[in-house]
């Protein structure tokens, strides 16, 4: 399996439910865009195998895309095409006897009027169709390199209570992905990627570990933003331009 460097990507272009149409289970269309991949859209009285399920996102006006991809899904076998169920995106997504549960799949720039996402056979046969999330949108950039230092968390929000007798009492209300990530050498040709993305001021979705393969992915994947002060000004080792430049970020996860 061919791994790809991290990756940052506009927001997803879903900006409602409205804009999506199941063929079935539609009181949980919802859930395909609240950024809890435990929480499932699900098809209902669609599970044989061999029989198709369709979800199809129609915006509100063309937009132009080249990244898709599914988190937490039991599709054994699907087909993702733009402008109804005929056309096919370059490379096709169009897979069969999957046995990964998340799929990123990256396609030439496309403008769509609409995607239409088919859904046919299931991991373990005749279950129900479902599918955690769905990201439709555009690659900003991928970096040149991975970063030199990567620090990932899961940050609880709540508190830890002392009990009299030792122990502990945790108190849970949310959690939420924060990151520093330190790149070095970073050229004079990239760094405008990385000043670019700082300036929009704008939440994206950053992926530390995609693959082109697309059905054997981790699901790593999140809204963040790039949160504190713009530092990407030293040079690297502190010599000339030529050697390239220091990059540090801290990504916090955004809200619901």
């Amino acid at each position: 399996m061919a791994t790809t460097n991290v990756k940052f990507l506009s927001a997803g272009y879903i900006t409602g439910s409205d804009e999506v149409v199941t063929s079935t289970g539609t009181i949980t269309t919802g859930n395909l865009l609240d950024r809890n991949d435990e929480t499932t859209w699900s098809s209902v009285a669609e599970g044989g195998d061999g029989t198709s399920a369709t979800i199809t996102w129609t915006p509100p006006a063309s937009k132009t895309i080249d990244t898709i991809f599914l988190k937490n899904h039991n599709l054994g076998s699907y087909h993702i095409t733009y402008d109804g169920t005929d056309t096919d995106f370059s490379p096709a997504i169009n897979y069969a006897s999957v046995t990964g549960t998340n799929s990123y799949h990256e396609v030439g720039t496309q403008a769509v009027a609409s995607v239409v996402i088919t859904m046919t056979n299931t991991i373990v046969a005749d279950e129900e169709k479902y599918v955690g999330e769905i990201y439709i949108g555009l690659k900003d950039f991928e970096a040149d390199k991975n970063p030199a230092e990567y620090n990932p968390i899961i940050s609880k929000k709540g508190f830890d209570l002392d009990m009299a007798d030792g122990g502990v009492k945790s108190i849970w209300y949310a959690e939420k992905f924060k990151a520093d990530l330190n790149f070095n050498f970073v050229s004079t040709t990239e760094i405008a990627n990385f000043n670019d993305l700082y300036n929009d001021h704008a939440s994206f979705y950053f992926a530390p570990t995609p693959t082109d393969e697309g059905t054997d992915w981790d699901g790593d994947s999140w809204l963040v933003n790039w949160v504190g002060d713009k530092d990407m000004y030293k040079l690297t080792n502190g010599i000339s331009k030529v050697v390239g430049f220091d990059v540090n970020m801290s990504l916090w996860e955004v809200s619901n």
